[in-house]
């Protein structure tokens, strides 16, 4: 993911997976932790720090920016 940027779909073709399996093996990974498993707070800081790109946010996050993004829109930030 890391050599990706946080890409599911780039890191998923890398791997020659599809993007399901690939969301499935992130939810697996004990490193990596769902926006929603985040605090709020730590989320902001780190969408300040990225200047409010949720692409850089993501991978200072290490969650892939489509979840990121999607998680934002839910709690309508």
């Amino acid at each position: 993911m890391e050599n990706n940027d946080w890409n599911i779909q780039s890191a998923a073709q890398g791997l020659g997976i599809s993007r399901p399996l690939m969301y499935k093996l992130l939810d697996s990974h004990s490193q990596i932790r769902r926006a929603e498993q985040r605090p709020m707070e730590e989320i902001r800081q780190t969408l300040e720090t990225s200047a409010g790109d949720i692409e850089a946010c993501a991978v200072l996050l290490k969650r892939p920016s489509e979840a990121l993004r999607w998680y934002l829109k839910v709690v309508g930030r």
